[in-house]
């Protein structure tokens, strides 16, 4: 676990199955873990140390990773957005819709036509940060892309959805797939829609 931004916690976890890094991440401001994956002792008392969580994010349905387990664990609530959380394999105790305001001071901000209906982009104001799920990931530093073509509907509408990120002030945009962009993150998504 590294404190990546001030007060925001990078939990990387290699999937085996995957052949790569999944991330989670930890918002100390609130007490927020966001697509918790697996961790290990010293990470629990880490975050206990910090703030206990007592909110799970979750930014689609194909993040619940470890997210009942903690639940338990810390005695957190689960929240997923509320196209989501029918297709969640767990129970969902707080539905969002795009726009709300969620624990943490973190906005919710859906992303259309992505690879699932809800999926959801997590926009940090004071920390001039997005956190993405699924919407984009980042294979190569510094570089932004899709998931392979064959998980969307309609790439090309895929592609256009990408756009409402541009409506928010941000420079970082960490990623559950992939190398963070901790500086100019808003240009590198302008160079993923040009390209």
């Amino acid at each position: 676990m590294e404190e990546i931004i001030p007060g925001v916690f990078v939990i990387p976890w290699y999937n085996f199955d995957a052949s790569a890094y999944f991330n989670g991440h930890y918002i100390k401001d609130g007490g927020v873990l966001i697509d918790p994956p697996k961790m290990d002792n010293y990470e629990l008392m880490e975050i206990a140390r910090h703030s206990p969580p007592k909110n799970i994010i979750l930014t689609n349905s194909d993040h619940v990773r470890e997210a009942e387990h903690y639940r338990k664990y810390f005695g957190a609530k689960v929240w997923m957005h509320e196209l989501e959380a029918p297709n969640a394999k767990i129970k969902i105790d707080k539905t969002f819709k795009s726009g709300d305001k969620l624990p943490g001071n973190i906005i919710a901000i859906n992303v259309p036509d992505n690879k699932l209906p809800g999926e959801t982009a997590l926009f940090i104001p004071s920390k001039k940060t997005i956190i993405l799920g699924d919407a984009l990931i980042a294979a190569e530093q510094g570089k932004l892309g899709f998931l392979p073509p064959e998980k969307y509907k309609d790439i090309s509408k895929a592609k256009e959805g990408i756009k409402v990120l541009l409506n928010y002030d941000f420079e970082n945009v960490l990623v559950a797939h992939g190398f963070h962009i901790l500086k100019e993150g808003k240009k590198a998504i302008e160079n993923f829609l040009n390209k």
